[in-house]
């Protein structure tokens, strides 16, 4: 769905209790970082908090909405990211929020407040392999079918890797989602995720990902399916630099848009990306730039757009 417009909000305070739910989540998690080394003596546990910040630019005419860093215009965006770490052995337990603001500099745009707050259990069954599970809150969520979404998500991953070139990661996971919307509808679905990694050297890899989802919901517009791939490769310029180029291709089917020919919506974006990265030290700076080619059988849906991106993210 277009990004190339504003986002009024329909429920009478929500932006408020959005913005509160947000800074909240990350309070939350911040909280448990300070006493945490008090227990790390406790049973064998070790604990190792951690806190990550980014600021991004992005210049942009076109997104997709179900992008964890959607924006269409010129805008600067602050993610805040801490997290707790708890290992015992072969178990290992996190506590993670990401909270996002993203403000625009024009007014063409809403700016925005997002956050997802998640826990997850990991238990290393060898060497080689491990299996998790995990539940995840999201709060103003940007996804396929809707540009403000609550959402709730749980899961389970499964990562085997043979020898130390090749690595597989299979993740399943159900949503359940409500809309800020005039009717205030929800839906749910599910959503299954694939990864194959071949790592050639340090810093050298190739990554091939799929996947498949849908949402189902009592309101129609709310209501797609679709199918993802994508490829990537990962290669080191110097101890520092990196070059990423990445193609990725998404179908989906919007089933309950219908159109006026009697057709329903129905959009092929292929997205060529290329991000250069450079990380001295604690520092991760990242460059990307990526366009999107868009068919759609909606005419109003139906073009190409760009986006460049500057990013600086800091690990405390």
């Amino acid at each position: 769905t277009s990004m190339t417009q504003s986002y009024p909000l329909t429920r009478s305070g929500t932006f408020s209790m959005n913005s509160a739910r947000c800074t909240l989540s990350s309070a939350a998690v911040c909280l448990v970082l300070f006493p945490a080394y008090a227990f790390a003596q406790d049973d064998g546990w070790s604990l190792d908090p951690s806190l990550d910040m980014a600021v991004r630019v992005v210049t942009a005419n076109l997104d997709l909405r179900d992008d964890d860093s959607a924006i269409s215009g010129d805008a600067f965006a602050l993610l805040v990211s801490p997290s707790v770490r708890a290992t015992n052995g072969a178990l290992t337990l996190r506590l993670r929020n990401s909270t996002y603001r993203i403000e625009y500099l024009t007014d063409d745009f809403s700016d925005r407040w997002q956050s997802v707050t998640g826990a997850e259990i990991t238990y290393e069954t060898d060497p080689k392999g491990s299996f998790g599970s995990f539940i995840e809150y999201g709060v103003n969520l940007s996804t396929a079918e809707s540009s403000r979404t609550e959402q709730w998500q749980y899961g389970a991953e499964l990562e085997r890797r043979f020898g130390s070139e090749h690595r597989v990661r299979l993740q399943g996971s159900w949503r359940e989602r409500s809309y800020d919307d005039i009717a205030m509808s929800d839906g749910s679905g599910p959503d299954i995720d694939g990864e194959y990694r071949y790592r050639f050297a340090a810093n050298h890899y190739l990554y091939l990902r799929g996947s498949v989802e849908d949402i189902d919901s009592d309101n129609a517009r709310r209501i797609f399916d679709r199918q993802s791939a994508s490829i990537a490769y990962q290669r080191p310029l110097s101890s520092d630099f990196r070059i990423r180029p990445q193609l990725n291709y998404r179908h989906t089917d919007f089933t309950g848009r219908l159109l006026p020919e009697g057709d329903f919506r129905s959009d092929d974006v292929i997205i060529p990306e290329l991000t250069l990265l450079y990380s001295p030290g604690d520092w991760l700076f990242s460059l990307e730039g990526r366009y999107l080619l868009r068919d759609s059988t909606d005419p109003e849906f139906d073009r190409d757009g760009y986006r460049l991106a500057l990013e600086a993210r800091y690990e405390f």
